[in-house]
């Protein structure tokens, strides 16, 4: 018997309505009605008596709850006494998106050290695309992404925005005031790989047709991107905190533009499965350590 289905019988009898457990779970009303049948199926007895929109427990229901929620506490007192601290080993595969591989992941990896330390995390610095591919294949078991993850089975926790800002070498032949978007696409930009939020960004940024005449080179890694633009490559639109040391060294120049860019917001995603409960509370601690960096940042350029 599947203890999602006594979670979703609890729910339907709580609410007395399929939609509003639906909307609990974040699932659809058909997949809830499943698991009802599924499960008096399995019990062979009715449990609720539908009537239009109005939702009752049967007798049998009625009885079927209090034993339900019983082993619902039994089921989350077992969870917890096995992610206690103290006893929980083991690796965890983390993908970690490259953007953010400096800023809150060093505070993330000690906060999760000081809680299970005898977790052991397995750190991939990838693109959020193969991190959203590697977390719903299994490859990984939480991403450090730019997102959200937009798939029912994925449960997405809030980690950090970051501005963005144009940069390029100090060299690069640039006027001091604002500039405008048709004045940037007259250089080279490098970006991160198409089909990823950032190149859509600066797709949506100069428009369609526009950008499609300027010269692109894209790359995975940050570091590349900023090493390309140092080099005169050409221009780039990167999160302030990742250039921000750059820029103060004289390293790179600060574009000023008449049009912002968006920024770009990350998250913590896993996949919503019973089986590992770790995994959401080492995505709660992230979000915990992503609020703290950004307490110690100029709330303009990283917030929560």
């Amino acid at each position: 018997m599947n203890p999602r289905f006594l979670e979703t019988f609890i729910l339907v009898a709580k609410h007395r309505s399929f939609c509003r457990a639906a909307e609990h779970l974040h699932t659809t009303q058909a997949n809830v009605s499943a698991r009802i049948a599924v499960l008096e199926r399995e019990l062979g007895v009715p449990l609720l008596a539908r009537n239009g929109r109005d939702v009752r427990l049967t007798p049998q229901g009625a009885y079927a709850l209090e034993e339900a929620q019983n082993v619902v506490r039994v089921l989350a007192d077992f969870r917890r006494k096995v992610c206690d601290s103290e006893h929980v080993s083991g690796q965890v595969k983390i993908g970690v998106a490259d953007s953010i591989s400096t800023s809150i992941v060093p505070l993330f990896i000690e906060y999760l050290r000081a809680s299970y330390p005898r977790v052991m995390p397995e750190l991939g610095v990838d693109t959020s695309l193969n991190q959203t591919r590697k977390l719903l294949d299994g490859t990984i078991h939480l991403a450090l992404l730019m997102g959200p993850v937009d798939n029912p089975a994925v449960m997405n926790l809030d980690l950090i925005n970051l501005a963005c800002a144009w940069v390029s070498s100090p060299d690069l032949e640039i006027p001091e005031q604002p500039v405008d978007v048709a004045d940037l696409a007259a250089y080279p930009i490098i970006s991160f790989p198409s089909g990823s939020i950032p190149y859509a960004r600066i797709g949506d940024y100069f428009g369609d047709e526009a950008f499609r005449r300027i010269s692109v080179t894209t790359s995975n890694s940050i570091h590349t991107i900023i090493n390309l633009v140092k080099r005169h490559k050409g221009i780039s639109v990167l999160p302030e905190i990742a250039v921000e040391d750059d820029i103060a060294a004289g390293n790179l120049r600060r574009i000023r533009t008449i049009q912002s860019f968006p920024s770009l917001a990350f998250h913590a995603a896993y996949l919503k499965t019973p089986e590992n409960p770790l995994v959401a509370t080492i995505a709660r601690i992230a979000h915990k350590a992503a609020a703290d960096y950004c307490a110690t940042q100029r709330p303009k350029i990283a917030w929560q």
